[in-house]
């Protein structure tokens, strides 16, 4: 199952999605004329069931090739989870780009494969989980495109479809030529529960729990800053 923490990972996860989704020309020209750039950002996430930092570094490469590491759930407990992915990315042409690469997350022990596309406002990632071989999509659409290009925040709708259901996120985000970034996210997810079960035999009642997938609604809010 994909939460919300997995989706924000997705859109940082390889450099497609920061680039497709609205990063500058000016990086984009930067490594088409220089071997190797890097970013890193820090986010501050308050929401519906969470109030946590987040963090990221990557590494890009004039040839396509890109890297990153996602630090996530730096809470109170600080019990992070670690997610690092290794790409390859192609521009086709200045609003086509084609990539793939492998991503491994720790909290769950977990490696996927992934190919990605962008055509104009829409682009679309299919996932390949590498230990029970079950598939899962994400596909985003700018909401920016032509009819609210002058709109003063980046806006886009997601969804991600799974063996289990849909997922469904719109996205608000704003960023400052400063690195600060604002953003919110209304979401509607599946959550797994635990549903406490029991039976009566022979004068005895035995009690059990049992997972549930149930459907709710969050809100996030995050700032951060990127390098």
């Amino acid at each position: 199952m994909i939460s919300l923490k997995k989706i924000i990972q997705l859109f940082i996860i390889f450099s497609l999605t920061s680039i497709i989704s609205g990063q500058s020309i000016d990086k984009i020209n930067l490594l088409n004329t220089k071997n190797f750039g890097s970013k890193m950002g820090i986010f501050f996430n308050m929401g519906s069931d969470q109030l946590d930092f987040d963090g990221f570094l990557d590494f890009q490469f004039s040839n396509g090739l890109y890297s990153e590491i996602w630090v996530s759930e730096l809470d109170k407990n600080f019990q992070p989870n670690i997610s690092s992915t290794l790409g390859w990315m192609k521009y086709i042409e200045s609003n086509v780009i084609l990539g793939c690469g492998i991503s491994n997350y720790t909290y769950d022990n977990s490696n996927e494969l992934f190919i990605a596309s962008n055509y104009f406002p829409i682009t679309a990632v299919a996932f390949l989980n590498i230990q029970n071989m079950g598939m899962s999509y994400l596909g985003i659409l700018d909401l920016n495109y032509r009819f609210l290009d002058n709109f003063p925040f980046d806006i886009s709708a997601m969804a991600i479809l799974e063996s289990s259901g849909i997922d469904s996120f719109f996205r608000l985000r704003k960023e400052f030529n400063s690195g600060i970034n604002l953003g919110y996210t209304f979401s509607r997810e599946k959550f797994e529960t635990v549903e406490k079960k029991s039976i009566k035999k022979n004068g005895v009642t035995k009690f059990w729990d049992e997972p549930k997938i149930e459907i709710g609604y969050f809100n996030t809010i995050y700032i951060g800053i990127t390098f």
